[in-house]
């Protein structure tokens, strides 16, 4: 097994230079691979809530058979919020 020595810092993103670059890298590739989803799935909006849990997203989730790309098990929890 690998062993990698680890911390734990909350709210890391606040504090840690390369915490808060990788987040804001992240965020930029989901927001890009939201487009290109938009593309490849229209009906879902996908520009538009960026795959947040808003009440569109939610909406669209009971109408639209669930992407490739969706996790079924967190679409559920949301079904039921």
């Amino acid at each position: 097994s690998l062993k990698v020595r680890y911390q734990c810092i909350k709210k890391a993103d606040e504090s840690v230079r390369e915490v808060a670059s990788a987040s804001i890298m992240a965020k930029v590739f989901r927001d890009h691979l939201m487009s290109v989803l938009d593309v490849l799935y229209p009906d879902w909006s996908f520009t538009t809530h960026k795959g947040y849990p808003t009440q569109a997203h939610r909406d669209v989730l009971k109408k639209l058979k669930l992407t490739p790309f969706h996790r079924e098990s967190f679409c559920k929890k949301l079904l039921v919020a």
